[in-house]
């Protein structure tokens, strides 16, 4: 009996392993099941990769409208203090103009009021000499006498 329990113990012991070696026969891929698993593998890389590619064309293109966005602002900016710039330079040059024309005005005014100064001191000179020649006509006069 002894000999009939160790069979059955080597035929039960034989059976499982054979049951699990089948079990684990299945469950191992084929060669089949490994060339469609690397082609699933392969579509989804691809398939990130163009995932990949577009996220990047997508914030290529977003920072190329940041730029853009960023130029214009500085451009217009630019603008308006060119702009400011300009009204200032063209207030001060007006008012230099300004100033330019007042301080000739009183350079003619001051101008006429030397010549006419001028005049009038001449006159007076001349008057003066005339007088004097006056005198001296009628100092040679009195002195003929």
């Amino acid at each position: 009996m002894d000999l009939y329990i160790e069979l059955c113990k080597a035929f039960c012991l034989t059976i499982v392993t054979l049951v699990l070696a089948i079990v684990v026969w299945r469950k191992l891929p084929s060669k089949k099941d490994l060339e469609r698993g690397l082609n699933i593998l392969r579509a989804d890389m691809i398939r990130l990769s163009d995932n990949t590619d577009a996220k990047i064309q997508a914030v290529h293109d977003k920072m190329d409208e940041n730029f853009r966005t960023v130029h214009d602002k500085m451009e217009e900016n630019f603008r308006t203090v060119y702009d400011k710039m300009d009204e200032n330079f063209r207030a001060v040059y007006d008012k230099m103009d300004e100033n330019f024309q007042k301080t000739h005005e009183r350079i003619d005014n001051a101008t006429m009021e030397l010549r006419s100064d001028i005049k009038v001191m001449n006159q007076n000179h001349i008057d003066h000499l005339a007088r004097h020649e006056e005198q001296a006509l009628k100092l040679r006069g009195t002195q003929r006498d």
